[in-house]
C-alpha cells in the first residue's frame, strides 16, 4: 500500500556551484555497483493527505548505510500500514511522522496502535 523509494545521493557541486546528488559519477563503481566511500542513503516516501491537499513526501537523508535507511523507510510504512483502510487516520498517521525532527526516532508502533 504504502510504498518508499531508497536514494542514494552526495553533496558533490558541479563547476557552476550546483550539488550533483544522485547524478554525481563516483556515487558508482565502473562495474555498476554503488561506490561504498561515496555518498550517503537516504529515503522518501509518499505520504497520504486529506482531499484537495498538495502531495507530500517524507524524506530523510544521511544514513551510512543502505541497510539503515532501508529499516527506516520500513518502520515508517509499518506506520502508516496501522490505519488500514482507514484514510483519515492514515493522514493522522502521516500528520505525526511528518512531525519528527530529523534524526529523532519515528513514533514506536505499539504506541501509534494504542493511539488509534
Amino acid at each position: 500500500m504504502f510504498r518508499g523509494t531508497i536514494v542514494k545521493k552526495c553533496s558533490c557541486r558541479d563547476e557552476t556551484g550546483a550539488r550533483l546528488g544522485s547524478w554525481c559519477p563516483q556515487l558508482r563503481r565502473p562495474d555498476g555497483g554503488w561506490a561504498a566511500g561515496h555518498g550517503r542513503w537516504g529515503y522518501q516516501l509518499e505520504l497520504p493527505v486529506p482531499a484537495g491537499t498538495p502531495r507530500q513526501q517524507l524524506r530523510r537523508q544521511g544514513f551510512p548505510s543502505r541497510e539503515m535507511a532501508a529499516a527506516q523507510l520500513h518502520r515508517a510504512e509499518t506506520l502508516l500500514t496501522l490505519a488500514g483502510d482507514d484514510h483519515d487516520a492514515a493522514v493522522e498517521i502521516a500528520a505525526l511522522i511528518k512531525q519528527v525532527k530529523w534524526g529523532r526516532p519515528l513514533p514506536d508502533p505499539e504506541a501509534v496502535a494504542r493511539r488509534q
